[in-house]
C-alpha cells in the first residue's frame, strides 16, 4: 500500500513539473502570434499607404497627359482656323482676278486676321508653365501658373491654369489652398473642362478633411452633371 501511495505522490509530481513548462511554452507561442500579428497589420497598413500613394501618382500623370492632350488640340484648331481663312483669302483673291474685265483700282481684300499678339504671347507663357508642370519642376511651374493667371486672366488657358495650380497645392497637402483653386474653376468657368475633375478633387479634399457628407455631395455633383465621364465612375467609387 505505502509503494502504491509513493509511486502515485512521484507520478503527479512528475506531472506538475511537466506541466509548468508547457504553459510557459504555450505562452511564448502565444506572445509570438500576436508579434506575427502585429507586424503583419503593420505591412498591410503600409502597402495600403504606398497603394493610395501610387494611386495618386497614377491620377496626378493622367491629369498631365490630358492637359498635353488639351493643349495640343487647341493648338491644332488655331492652325487649322488660320489656314481655313488663308485658302479663303486665296479663293476671293483668284475669283476676284477671273471676274475682272480689265485693270482698274485694285480690289481692297480684307487680309487674314492674325492671332493677336496678346494671345500668342499667353499661349506662351501657358506652354512654359506646364512644360515646367511636365518636367516635374513643381515649384517653378506653380510661380509660372500664379503669374499666368495674373498676367492673362482672359485667356482661353487661364480655367486650366488654376487647375493645375489647383493640383499642385493638393500634392503638397496645401488643402486649403488647393480646394479655393478648385472652387475657382467650378464656380467661375462652367465650360471649363477641367470642371468635372475638380469637382472631384473637392470631393478627395472634404475626404481629408473628414468632413465625409460634403465629400459624397461633390462626387454625386460629378455623377449628376457628368454622368458619362471617366471620372463619374471614379466619384461612383468613392460613395
Amino acid at each position: 500500500m505505502k509503494r502504491h501511495i509513493v509511486v502515485l505522490a512521484a507520478t503527479l509530481t512528475g506531472a506538475a513539473f511537466a506541466a509548468a513548462p508547457v504553459r510557459e511554452a504555450s505562452g511564448n507561442s502565444l506572445e509570438e502570434r500576436v508579434d506575427r500579428l502585429e507586424r503583419m497589420l503593420e505591412s498591410r497598413n503600409q502597402v495600403q499607404i504606398e497603394m493610395q500613394q501610387q494611386v495618386s501618382d497614377l491620377e496626378y500623370e493622367v491629369g498631365q497627359l490630358r492637359g498635353s492632350i488639351e493643349l495640343h488640340g487647341h493648338q491644332l484648331e488655331q492652325i487649322l482656323a488660320r489656314q481655313r481663312d488663308l485658302y479663303q483669302d486665296i479663293e476671293r483673291r483668284l475669283g476676284g482676278a477671273s471676274q475682272a474685265p480689265a485693270p482698274s483700282t485694285p480690289t481692297t481684300v480684307a487680309p487674314v486676321t492674325p492671332q493677336s499678339t496678346a494671345e500668342v504671347t499667353a499661349n506662351v507663357a501657358y506652354e512654359a508653365a506646364f512644360g515646367l508642370l511636365k518636367g516635374k519642376r513643381f515649384d517653378e511651374a506653380a510661380t509660372a501658373f500664379a503669374n499666368f493667371i495674373r498676367d492673362y486672366p482672359t485667356s482661353n488657358y487661364v480655367a486650366n491654369a488654376y487647375y493645375w495650380q489647383a493640383q499642385l497645392k493638393y500634392r503638397e497637402s496645401s488643402l486649403v489652398d488647393a480646394k479655393q483653386s478648385f472652387l475657382t474653376v467650378v464656380n467661375k468657368y462652367p465650360k471649363s473642362s477641367k470642371r468635372a475633375e475638380s469637382i472631384f478633387k473637392l470631393g478627395l479634399i472634404a475626404d481629408k478633411q473628414n468632413d465625409s457628407a460634403e465629400a459624397k455631395k461633390r462626387y454625386q455633383q460629378v455623377i449628376n452633371e457628368y454622368p458619362s465621364s471617366n471620372v463619374a465612375q471614379l466619384a461612383k467609387g468613392k460613395l
